[in-house]
């Protein structure tokens, strides 16, 4: 297993795509895998953050990461934008939306329980100008020219998210987002910080007896 930064990630799959032509790459999943006989002998899981501009020769992105980063739950978001490999805008909401010990956002009692209550009424409020607020930075510092969004965010709320007016400056479908698949604090900008070297490294993988090339390949990035 190999670990790789994001420039070493960039320069490797476009190794890889050059020495290994059967070479399968899934874009949707960030990884590229070689296979022989149905036998994995490669994966190359690249940069969550690197967004790829392919043609038939080669494979170029930006010679620094740039994306953004959404970390959603009910009450709590931690959002930030990198540009040339750096945190350009950051921003932290916090809301009261969940009955203290009990842990469940009003929103989900709608249905149920009403909204009659003083404290409920309240909650609901704050879960409206919540999504307002994260939507509103989101329309300020989110447009076309933003690389990957990497996001982690409950079903209910995504789906409460798409549902406000205005909705957030992309749809469901944008092919620039691109789930979180870890484990993940609460939304905090510390927890930004503790997650972006993982964004933006590749991860290299084989499996025994490696191809010559392979080997060679390896060989050449564990020596840089």
């Amino acid at each position: 297993m190999l670990k790789l930064d994001y420039s070493r990630s960039l320069a490797l799959l476009n190794l890889l795509r050059t020495t290994f032509p059967t070479g399968q790459l899934d874009t949707r999943r960030c990884r590229f895998e070689l296979y022989e006989n149905e036998h994995l002998l490669l994966r190359f899981r690249y940069p969550l953050c690197l967004t790829l501009n392919m043609t038939d020769r080669d494979i170029s992105a930006t010679s620094q990461p740039n994306y953004a980063i959404l970390l959603l739950r009910m009450g709590n978001a931690a959002l930030a934008t990198v540009e040339n490999g750096r945190i350009r805008q950051h921003k932290v909401f916090t809301a009261y939306v969940s009955r203290k010990k009990q842990g469940k956002a009003q929103y989900h009692y709608l249905k149920s329980k009403g909204k009659s209550r003083l404290g409920s009424r309240i909650r609901l409020a704050n879960t409206t100008r919540f999504t307002e607020e994260v939507i509103q930075w989101m329309h300020s510092h989110i447009d076309v020219n933003t690389g990957a969004l990497l996001y982690q965010c409950p079903p209910t709320l995504w789906g409460l998210f798409h549902a406000a007016h205005p909705q957030p400056p992309f749809n469901k479908k944008d092919q620039r987002l691109r789930k979180i698949p870890y484990t993940l604090r609460q939304p905090r900008f510390a927890e930004i910080e503790r997650i972006r070297p993982r964004m933006e490294s590749g991860l290299l993988e084989w499996h025994e007896p490696a191809p010559a090339a392979l080997r060679e390949l390896i060989a050449t990035l564990w020596d840089q």
